[in-house]
């Protein structure tokens, strides 16, 4: 079962409630939508906002849309809308049907490069677990780069190699930026989940899920990075007819225990040329950079420790507020602490791979089994 996600917009929302912003109190929906036509570069309307004349002055309004932030100089109830002032020009105009929140003490962008930093601060004790299937097995060739990943490894955990039921090796009669053609061979039956690999030759490495086969033995493919030709290999295979478990690798070297750049297998599987491999990791989570960017880091922790560093950063601003803010941020940064002592993330196991430090199993670290941190 995946592990729970918060998006950033969800984050952002929750630390409006938490920090009893008068926004996010008053809408529960967490954003209006504008409703209304009369907007302009300077100036955004609101249907929805009711509030007396300068309510909303001194707070920040984000255009969930356009990722746009400005600080309210001025607001005013008009007939039929609310309307932020904005200390400088938009570079468009939001529209009717854009989204705009409303925060206090902290502008958006500023919560958002406090999350980031939280995120970034806690990733080892709450990892994100991947697995990627992108590399396949090539001909005469032991040593892997890890670089194409989709995200840089920390620790790897695991190695698998695939043993499809069925499949069909060759070398390519023909081949274009989205086709590869074997003229005797026969690919009408090709379904979804199908794939092919170059293993060899010209394009060598690359991996593709086939989306139409023909009589008379051409695959179509999202376009190669590579063109392939007859000098390639192929191989062919219906990845959803899996009748045989994924081999698991364990005779393995890195060039790191952490954050290693290269993958050695200690022997060629002959057998399994054009195969995918399968790598569960641990990888540091990604910064959110959009409102629907997902983080696995438990949104509780995220939300507290978050607010502790923005009070934090708020004890400087002034000797009448220094106290309050010092006291929220000890406040918030105990219920973050308290959190990660709690609800620690159990990890997969993971192989104890060649070439680690003597007495430092750190792909095997598991806080819950091994409390006092013995295994380092």
């Amino acid at each position: 079962m995946a592990e729970p996600t918060a998006t950033r917009a969800a984050i952002r929302q929750a630390i409006g409630r938490l920090a009893r912003m008068p926004f996010y109190m008053r809408y529960g929906t967490g954003s209006l939508i504008t409703g209304s036509t009369e907007q302009t570069v300077t100036a955004i309307a609101v249907a929805d906002l009711t509030q007396p004349d300068n309510f909303w002055n001194q707070s920040f309004v984000w255009a969930v849309e356009s990722s746009a932030e400005r600080l309210v100089t001025d607001f005013d109830v008009g007939s039929t809308s609310g309307v932020l002032n904005l200390e400088y020009a938009l570079s468009a105009a939001v529209s009717s049907s854009d989204s705009i929140e409303i925060t206090a003490l902290w502008p958006p962008t500023q919560i958002h490069e406090t999350i980031n930093n939280v995120i970034a601060l806690v990733s080892k004790q709450y990892p994100d677990v991947v697995t990627d299937q992108s590399l396949v097995i090539e001909e005469n060739k032991m040593t892997y780069a890890l670089s194409g990943l989709a995200t840089s490894p920390w620790q790897i955990l695991q190695i698998y190699v695939e043993q499809p039921a069925s499949a069909i090796s060759g070398q390519p009669t023909a081949a274009t930026a989205t086709t590869l053609t074997d003229s005797a061979q026969d690919f009408s039956t090709n379904d979804t989940d199908h794939f092919v690999s170059i293993y060899a030759g010209t394009g060598s490495g690359q991996l593709r899920e086939t989306s139409t086969g023909s009589s008379d033995g051409q695959l179509t493919v999202t376009t190669w990075t590579t063109t392939p030709d007859t000098t390639s290999f192929y191989r062919y295979w219906d990845a959803g007819n899996q009748q045989i478990d994924w081999h698991r690798v364990g005779d393995m070297r890195f060039d790191g225990v952490e954050y290693p750049d290269n993958m050695y297998f200690s022997e060629l599987y002959s057998g399994a040329y054009g195969a995918r491999i399968r790598i569960v990791y641990l990888a540091n989570q990604n910064s959110l950079a959009a409102d629907s960017d997902v983080t696995t880091v438990p949104l509780l922790y995220v939300t507290h420790k978050t607010l502790a560093l923005l009070h934090d950063s708020m004890i400087g601003d002034n000797r009448v507020d220094r106290g309050v803010h010092a006291s929220l941020a000890e406040y918030y940064a105990g219920l973050a602490d308290k959190y990660l002592a709690d609800a620690p993330r159990r990890r997969l196991a993971g192989t104890l791979w060649r070439g680690e430090p003597e007495g430092k199993q750190y792909s095997r670290s598991d806080n819950i089994g091994d409390p006092l941190g013995w295994g380092g």
